[in-house]
């Protein structure tokens, strides 16, 4: 088995399922004969790579969104917890969010992303490390392509997972509804962070650490985020009264929050976030490429020139 295809027909509000059909020729046309696998439940595309790569797999593709991505690149860690590179990735953008693509420069149209699917375009780019309480409590240990965030994104991204999205409204607007809902009750955590040889301590909204530059469906939360550049971009919100933040929304589509006096931008190759005051405030949620895995404390370092990328 050269070629291995992991389909998650569910992404996108089943967008992924929908228009598999015609695709899986175009696919075919540039990649050759593959073996294709359909996820049925959480984890799936992890334990489907992981045997696709012990078979013999030279190439995944992973059709869906960031969530299916994340599960995908975590079956590239190998015994040894580093990413797999007897592998190649490709990604076919067909989710809700599809925000990691958009650092890539990959279409959202997923007949224009196979099309630029070539081994001769072949990158090496790098993969965040995380390690935290999952929300069972238990430590656990991931990997993440786009970015990690917690804070208010971490306890928006609760409250997105558990609405009813109407279909006929962007994952944007969704995205913005809930963090305006959200905004209402959340409270500013105290945290300590070490970022590499400096240590802040900060009543915060939100950080993320960004691999690569949007979230939340086009949100630039990060906007000189790199992902082959060997560093994670840290990007602080500080404590604002909730009135401002929520003038200031638009600005993360533009990237020119990052202007704001309350925004403090680091760049580092390891950050441990801490909870500070733990007695007072409530778990500090953590999200990694829009998924809900736990809460602090974590500890977030980069694999350099990690992972083979074909786009």
């Amino acid at each position: 088995m050269q070629n291995c295809v992991i389909l998650n027909p569910q992404a996108g509000g089943g967008k992924a399922g929908a228009v598999w059909r015609h695709i899986a020729p175009l696919l075919e046309d540039v990649i050759g004969e593959f073996e294709l696998f359909r996820t049925e439940a959480p984890m799936d595309a992890t334990h489907l790579v992981r045997k696709a790569i012990s078979d013999g797999a030279e190439l995944i593709v992973a059709v869906g969104g960031d969530g299916t991505s994340n599960e995908v690149v975590n079956g590239f860690l190998d015994s040894n917890g580093q990413v797999s590179q007897v592998c190649a990735l490709a990604l076919v953008p067909c989710g809700t969010g599809t925000d990691f693509g958009r650092t890539l420069g990959l279409a959202s149209d997923p007949t224009v992303a196979i099309s630029r699917i070539s081994k001769d375009a072949e990158r090496v780019i790098d993969v965040g490390v995380a390690s935290f309480h999952s929300n069972e409590g238990a430590l656990a240990s991931r990997l993440f392509l786009n970015i990690a965030s917690f804070g208010l994104s971490g306890a928006i991204n609760r409250r997105t997972e558990r609405a009813v999205r109407l279909p006929f409204l962007p994952i944007r607007l969704t995205y913005l509804m809930e963090t305006l809902l959200g905004l209402r009750s959340y409270n500013p955590a105290n945290v300590r962070l070490s970022i590499d040889d400096t240590v802040i301590e900060r009543e915060i909204m939100f950080v993320a650490i960004a691999n690569a530059r949007y979230f939340g469906g086009g949100m630039m939360v990060a906007p000189d985020a790199d992902p082959s550049d060997r560093l994670l971009d840290v990007v602080v919100l500080n404590k604002m009264s909730k009135v401002r933040l929520a003038r200031n929304i638009p600005l993360v589509f533009r990237g020119a929050h990052v202007r704001l006096p309350e925004v403090e931008i680091f760049r580092a190759v390891r950050i441990i976030a801490e909870t500070q005051d733990e007695t007072n405030q409530s778990p500090i949620f953590l999200e990694l490429d829009g998924e809900n895995t736990g809460f602090l404390n974590c500890e977030f370092t980069v694999q350099a020139n990690a992972l083979r990328l074909w786009q």
